[in-house]
């Protein structure tokens, strides 16, 4: 079995120690000097009135609103993302979603393991997504109200409950009718340059668009694949700076754990599929095998099958299944009753 036609667009990592890719979490210090807990705010978006109400920097004391710097007194940031969560909640009040691409939407496969509440803040997730992305459709195909609903709901499903804000380092989605083709460079064992033409379902670029076949979004090439989810998983992974299967961790999670546990499952992928090769057999992976190109597609190819299949996943690599779950604060396989 082949790998399938996807490209990350951010560079190879073959031949380089595995080690050096699942490293040690970056921690992303507060913007507010007070501790503002603001990353929380979206979830009391659509569950308030107002919203978070920044009780950490207010502190019930008027002057803690305010810092000194350089310039003289400052206000901190909490209150300009109060302002900004402010205008978020307008917007999703004035623009949601369409009655009826949402509820279209809500029987996407991706989606089943949602709770009401958990919908409802997708929804408004989806809604800000809209309103800050372009979508271009390529060589003349239209782009549609339901793709972009699609889209926008499958890409934020995996941020519902992250902290901060996600996907600002692209403003566009260009979407071709059906796969496209990509020049690629790539050199066989003895190190001969071979140039070729390779048909794409979806890519990614650093600091750039995201590219997506509108049929494969939504006929995937077999069981479980979700092209969506798996770009925007490069794009979460690469927020740290470097694509690499290990994206920016939630605060209280261990590196050395997400570390272990991704680094022994891909070895294990690996082995499967050079065993089966060696034999000329079927690999004996309920995981997609493309996960064994790189460590970076193998974080995307579990970020598929987490939501898309996540009883195969937890059954053939448990505890890649169970940091994922710590990481996005959801799980499909226990709220689907398979636990």
């Amino acid at each position: 079995q082949g790998p399938r036609p996807r490209n990350s667009g951010f560079g190879e990592h073959f031949g380089e120690p595995f080690g050096e890719h699942f490293g040690e979490p970056v921690g992303k210090p507060d913007a507010c000097p007070q501790g503002c807990a603001y990353s929380r705010s979206i979830a009391t978006l659509v569950l308030t009135p107002f919203g978070s109400r920044c009780a950490d920097a207010l502190h019930g004391k008027r002057n803690d609103l305010w810092y000194t710097s350089e310039r003289g007194l400052q206000p901190p940031a909490c209150m300009f993302k109060r302002l900004q969560l402010w205008r978020d909640e307008r917007f999703v009040q004035r623009h949601p979603l369409s009655d009826a691409c949402w509820q279209r939407a809500q029987a996407l496969p991706a989606l089943r393991h949602l709770r009401p509440d958990e919908q409802l803040l997708l929804r408004a997730r989806a809604t800000l997504f809209l309103r800050n992305k372009l979508f271009y459709g390529a060589q003349g195909f239209v782009v549609d109200e339901w793709m972009r609903t699609r889209i926008a709901t499958e890409a934020s499903l995996p941020v519902l409950h992250l902290d901060g804000t996600h996907y600002d380092d692209f403003a566009s989605i260009v979407l071709y009718e059906s796969s496209f083709v990509v020049p690629h460079r790539g050199f066989d064992a003895a190190g001969v340059v071979h140039d070729t033409d390779l048909a794409l379902s979806g890519q990614s670029w650093e600091r750039g668009p995201l590219v997506l076949s509108w049929h494969d979004v939504e006929v995937p090439d077999h069981p479980g694949a979700n092209v969506v989810l798996h770009e925007f998983a490069h794009k979460l992974d690469g927020e740290d700076g470097g694509v690499d299967g290990r994206p920016p961790l939630r605060r209280g999670m261990r590196g050395a754990d997400w570390h272990h546990a991704f680094k022994s499952a891909f070895e294990d992928l690996v082995a499967r599929v050079q065993q089966a090769e060696t034999h000329h057999q079927p690999v004996h992976s309920q995981l997609d095998t493309y996960a064994a190109e790189a460590p970076e597609e193998f974080f995307a190819v579990c970020i598929e099958a987490f939501f898309m299949s996540p009883t195969s996943l937890y059954e053939q690599y448990p505890e890649v299944y169970l940091q994922i779950c710590r990481w996005l604060q959801q799980d499909p396989r226990h709220a689907q009753g398979l636990g």
